[in-house]
């Protein structure tokens, strides 16, 4: 058991090592394969292989160097509570990277949180034809699954798939502080909402904020079916085009039997004709 015992006000810098192994091969004339250290536990009740028991003031249990440059390493380094630090430097640059090449799966199950902090790009990506990413969840109320990508007004969220396919348990609330733009471009693409609604509002379209707001549509054939009733209210009405009312026995009806006046005016450029029921008297 080495033991330092420096004098009270040296002020040298000491290295003490329990133990140093150097082993050295040749590569001529066999090939031969050199290990440092081999160490086999077997036996017992239990078995184990190293135990490493380092001061956690100022160190690390475990560094590995570059044999091109010592200064390019690794160092692993657990301390209270069992956490645990795994750190690579690169002394000349930011190459010291950290990659893992595994035969099988990766399972990692955390107590707590998961953090991934990246100067630059995250990339997650599944590589088999029949690969699946999963963002799972089992939060009970509140944020559940957070994308945050609102740092800067010009970041965009870019979703690149064959098919969209989102399922709510209950609202969808889209909030945008300009334009929200929904476009098909195929030749037979369609735009379809529909509501399972049985009474009250199932589809509503609110744009008064305004007067001057203006819910524009623009379409080779207007087509709409109603079920029930369908009411118009407006200021005014204006047609541009002929209006045919068809059906078996088709009706117009001015008024909605109050006591009020209705008229049905023809404007022509050099006179005009009026038909109406004088009711308010």
């Amino acid at each position: 058991t080495p033991t330092l015992t420096q004098a009270s006000g040296s002020a040298q810098n000491f290295t003490i090592k329990g133990m140093e192994v150097v082993a050295t091969g040749s590569t001529s004339p066999e090939e031969s394969t050199v290990r440092a250290l081999d160490l086999t536990a077997t036996g017992g009740d239990y078995s184990q292989g190293i135990l490493v028991n380092t001061d956690d003031a100022n160190g690390w249990d475990m560094k590995i160097v570059s044999s091109a440059d010592t200064g390019d390493f690794c160092t692993i380094a657990t301390t209270t509570h069992g956490a645990t630090t795994i750190t690579t430097v690169d002394n000349a640059a930011t190459a010291a990277n950290l990659t893992f090449t595994i035969d099988g799966s990766i399972d990692m199950d955390s107590a707590d949180n998961v953090t991934i902090d990246a100067v630059d790009d995250i990339a997650i990506t599944s590589g088999s034809a029949d690969g699946l990413i999963t963002l799972h969840s089992a939060h009970t109320a509140g944020q559940a699954i957070l994308i945050d990508a609102n740092a800067d007004a010009g970041s965009i969220l870019d979703i690149d798939a064959g098919i969209i396919d989102i399922d709510a348990q209950d609202a969808i609330t889209i909030d945008a502080a300009d334009e929200i733009v929904v476009t098909t471009t195929s030749a037979d693409g369609h735009i379809t909402l529909a509501s399972a609604h049985t009474a009250g509002v199932a589809v509503l379209i609110d744009a008064d904020a305004n007067a001057g707001s203006i819910v524009q549509i623009d379409a080779g054939i207007l087509d709409i079916n109603v079920t029930g009733a369908a009411t118009l209210d407006s200021v005014g009405l204006t047609i541009t085009s002929d209006v045919v009312i068809a059906g078996g026995t088709p009706t117009l009806t001015i008024g909605d039997a109050g006591a009020e006046d209705t008229m049905l005016v023809f404007d022509g450029n050099a006179v005009d004709y009026r038909m109406g029921l004088d009711d308010s008297e």
